[in-house]
């Protein structure tokens, strides 16, 4: 649950208050050393349990999740490709970018904590992403007017409607 809650956060960072509303005082030091664990897996004896972290830190104010460049994940590098493609002024390019940000997009973010609130925001925002990545693709795609071009087009727009059918 931290995990998640640090990686759907903006830039990876819990406010010590934030925290608390997720863990009871008493169990959030005992979540950040298991976090911990998962991510730096070295044996740690009691005389260590006190090292920084690489990955995670905290302070009295937050913990901070390290950045993209140290812990890849999905959903930034989705939204990060998707950005280089908005911007992108060369057409194929831009294609060529949107057809990567498309492979990046998993579906839900973070599934297993379908019903919690702190990864719901973050689910809506990549999935309207996804939704708008797939119309502008085959927008594109639409615009070759050739057979494959067309039939493309559909095909990801059907694959929309599959998906989300009040998007019709």
């Amino acid at each position: 649950m931290l995990l998640g809650a640090l990686a759907s956060s903006p830039g990876r960072i819990l406010t010590s208050e934030q925290a608390s509303e997720l863990f009871d005082g008493e169990h959030l030091q005992p979540a950040i050393e298991r976090l911990r664990q998962v991510l730096e897996p070295a044996p740690r004896t009691r005389r260590h349990q006190t090292l920084a972290s690489h990955l995670v830190y905290v302070n009295p104010e937050q913990i901070h999740l390290a950045e993209q460049t140290r812990i890849w994940i999905d959903a930034d590098a989705f939204e990060r490709v998707l950005q280089q493609a908005l911007e992108a002024s060369d057409r194929t390019v831009r294609e060529q970018l949107l057809e990567r940000a498309m492979a990046l997009y998993g579906g839900d973010f973070w599934p297993l904590a379908r019903q919690a609130a702190w990864c719901q925001q973050r689910r809506e925002s990549l999935h309207r992403e996804w939704i708008g990545l797939l119309l502008e693709l085959a927008d594109l795609r639409s615009e070759h007017r050739e057979h494959s071009g067309l039939l493309s087009a559909i095909n990801l727009l059907d694959r929309l409607l599959a998906v989300d059918p009040t998007t019709a």
